[in-house]
């Protein structure tokens, strides 16, 4: 199975204001090859933050009857 087939998700923690969006940038910028391409997708109770704007597609996602809901962007190969 390819990895548009299914993606690498990667799970940064941190609490709010901690510099989580920083890092996403740091590893979207130095740490990933050239031909993945990335999706964020960020819990819809995260406030806005500067740094989203150089995010590449944003999407949100919701924690509902004990089960992650959201939809994956498609043809993404990195999930953060």
């Amino acid at each position: 199975m390819s990895s548009v087939e299914k993606p690498l998700v990667y799970l940064i923690l941190g609490a709010s204001g901690s510099g989580r969006r920083e890092v996403l940038l740091d590893l979207i910028e130095g740490g990933l090859e050239a031909g993945d391409r990335v999706a964020v997708m960020l819990s819809e109770g995260e406030a806005a933050a500067d740094a989203d704007a150089k995010l590449p597609a944003v999407t949100r996602w919701a924690w509902r009857d004990e089960m992650i809901v959201g939809t994956l962007p498609a043809g993404a190969t990195q999930i953060m």
